[in-house]
């Protein structure tokens, strides 16, 4: 299943998982209004975010969520032979998915089949997304450094300018 934005994405998650906006927010520890932006307005969850909605929905396929490929939820299992059967709500239809070994059919409530999926396919979109998390906070991290070596360049050129004062005798 493909969502469009992420924003779609993150109300299937919502009515998948039955909570409200304000349940999804409180489970996330963010404000209501941020959800509300990802929904209407287009906003774009940080990465944080992000990551906390995996945490909070383990069984969310990060690769959905992001780049909204895939199925929006992760199988579990080993690779010798799993079955797995859930329940997925969007607009009061309901599916069933089975997945039966490390290769085989997917099969939903409406008769369609999806054939080859893989436990490695599954395994390799999670790398993905993982990689793309660690590059993420990577730039996020490197972001914050940038804004603190401003905050500690202006810190300078304010002391520089105090001692000049202070040198001159004038006042500020």
């Amino acid at each position: 299943m493909s969502q469009q934005t992420i924003g779609q994405r993150i109300i299937f998650l919502m009515e998948a998982e039955n909570f409200s906006i304000r349940k999804f927010a409180r489970a996330l520890d963010v404000a209501d209004t941020n959800i509300r932006n990802y929904i209407d307005k287009g906003t774009k969850p940080s990465s944080d975010v992000l990551e906390r909605i995996l945490r909070t929905f383990p069984r969310t396929n990060p690769t959905w969520l992001v780049l909204g490929e895939g199925e929006p939820f992760l199988n579990e299992g080993s690779e010798s032979g799993v079955t797995q059967t859930g329940d997925f709500n969007q607009a009061g239809t309901s599916n069933k998915q089975t997945i039966k070994g490390n290769k085989g059919n997917v099969q939903t409530g409406n008769g369609s089949t999806m054939n080859n999926l893989t436990l490695d396919d599954c395994k390799s979109d999670l790398e993905k997304a993982q990689r793309e998390i660690e590059y993420l906070r990577g730039q996020l991290t490197a972001a914050e450094a940038l804004a603190a070596s401003k905050d500690v360049t202006i810190a300078a050129k304010e002391e520089t300018i105090s001692l000049l004062r202070a040198t001159y005798n004038r006042p500020n």
